[in-house]
């Protein structure tokens, strides 16, 4: 679980989490990745490289210093699910099956939420839950400020597929956003 807020902020989505944990005997936990310093060390690079656009370009750097850490900490696992602080668990069994599912279709990313745009099982858009492989960690890791500062992390991810996504919802996105990070 990526995560940016303080532990009060993010106590209904923890409970739904460890819920899960305590109901599937299996080698699956939940890790929090705590990102709130990665943020404030990349705010400097990121209103030079990219000040139009601080937010979006803030978390594609979060995401591929996150990804660089996980593989380098996980380095013979081939696939990850990453969860975003905010992310409500609605369905276990359901999260479960796809998670599965993903795994056994081989898909390279897999999106475990369903946006409420997104009117098909392609993904559309969003992080908040998702299924991911070693290669495509690897692929936004190797992402330039460029493209980076152009394009938000998911967007980026719709464009580099076209991916499958839950018609399902099992992963409720669960934010309110009380303050602007960049202004």
């Amino acid at each position: 679980m990526i995560s940016a807020r303080q532990p009060i902020d993010r106590l209904e989505s923890n409970i739904s989490w460890q819920a899960f944990e305590q109901q599937h005997d299996h080698n699956r936990t939940v890790q929090m990745i705590d990102t709130k310093n990665l943020s404030a060390q990349l705010e400097p690079r990121v209103v030079a490289e990219c000040p139009d656009h601080a937010w979006a370009h803030r978390l594609f750097l979060i995401y591929q210093t996150v990804f660089e850490d996980v593989l380098k900490r996980f380095p013979q696992e081939s696939d990850f699910v990453f969860l975003e602080d905010d992310a409500l668990l609605v369905d276990a069994s359901v999260f479960e099956f796809e998670v599965c599912r993903a795994q056994v279709e081989e898909h390279a990313f897999f999106s475990l939420y369903r946006a409420s745009r997104q009117d098909s099982c392609i993904y559309h858009s969003g992080t908040v839950a998702f299924y991911i492989t070693k290669p495509v960690m690897e692929e936004v890791i190797r992402v330039g400020t460029a493209t980076s500062c152009r394009l938000p992390i998911d967007i980026f991810l719709a464009t580099n597929g076209p991916w499958y996504a839950t018609a399902e919802d099992i992963v409720r996105h669960h934010s309110v956003r009380t303050k602007l990070i960049d202004g």
